[in-house]
C-alpha cells in the first residue's frame, strides 16, 4: 500500500468513526427525551370527573392471584371510584400466561375493596395494550360513556395515551404509584427504560405504516 492509499484509507476510517459517534449522540439524545416523556406521563394529576376508569391488565400469578402491579392498578381505580371521580370501572385483560382472565382477577380485587359488582365491567379478550383500550372503549360506547380515566403503572401511560389518542378517546390518566414497579427504584428504572425502547418501536412502526 502506497502512502496515498494509506492516507485515503485512514481518512475513510476516521469518517466512519465520526458518523458512528454522531449517530450515538443522536440516539442518546432521543433516548433521554423519550425517557423524560415516559416519566412525565406517569406523574399524578388533578383529575376531573369521568364516566369510567379503564384498568389495563397486568400479570396473574400461577395460583390465579393478582400480581402486585395488578393490585396497585385496581386499588388506584377503586380510589377514584370511592372519591366519586368515576362511576364505573372497566377491568381489561384476557388470559395471559396463567388463567383465569386478568379481568376476572381484577374484578375480584375491586369487589374485595368494596366496589359493587354492578359497577364493574369486564373486558376479557384483550392480549395487548392496544386491545385493552380498543375493546374497553367499545364496551364504554355501548354504555354511553364519553370520558375515561386510564389506569396503569406510571411507565405504561405514555404509550397507552398515544394509543388512546389514535382511537379518538377523551381521557385522562392515573398512575398506580403504589406499584412496586414504581416504588422500587431499580425496577422503576428498568421498566421505564424498557418502555422508552418500546416507544421507539411504536414510533418506527407508525412511520413505516
Amino acid at each position: 500500500m502506497n502512502m496515498k492509499d494509506f492516507i485515503f484509507s485512514k481518512t475513510k476510517v476516521n469518517s466512519v468513526i465520526r458518523i458512528l459517534a454522531i449517530l450515538l449522540v443522536v440516539f442518546s439524545v432521543i433516548i433521554t427525551i423519550l425517557y423524560y416523556q415516559v416519566e412525565q406521563a406517569g406523574t399524578k394529576k388533578i383529575l376531573k370527573k369521568a364516566d369510567a376508569a379503564i384498568v389495563l391488565g397486568a400479570a396473574v400469578w400461577e395460583d390465579g392471584k393478582p400480581s402486585p402491579s395488578m393490585k396497585a392498578r385496581v386499588t388506584e381505580a377503586v380510589d377514584l371510584y370511592n372519591k366519586g371521580i368515576v362511576k364505573k370501572i372497566i377491568v381489561s385483560g384476557g388470559v395471559g400466561r396463567f388463567s383465569p382472565t386478568e379481568a376476572e382477577v381484577m374484578a375480584k380485587v375491586a369487589m374485595s375493596l368494596g366496589v359493587i359488582r354492578e359497577d364493574i365491567i369486564l373486558e376479557k379478550k384483550a392480549t395487548s395494550t392496544r386491545e385493552n383500550l380498543k375493546y374497553s372503549y367499545s364496551l364504554g360506547k355501548e354504555q354511553g360513556f364519553k370520558r375515561y380515566i386510564i389506569v396503569s403503572d406510571a411507565f405504561h401511560l405514555k404509550r397507552a395515551s398515544l394509543m388512546a389518542n389514535d382511537l379518538g378517546m377523551k381521557f385522562q390518566t392515573a398512575p398506580a404509584l403504589d406499584s412496586p414497579l414504581y416504588t422500587n427504584k431499580a425496577l422503576k428504572f428498568k421498566y421505564t427504560l424498557r418502555e422508552t425502547l418500546g416507544l421507539i418501536k411504536f414510533y418506527l412502526v407508525r412511520i413505516l405504516n
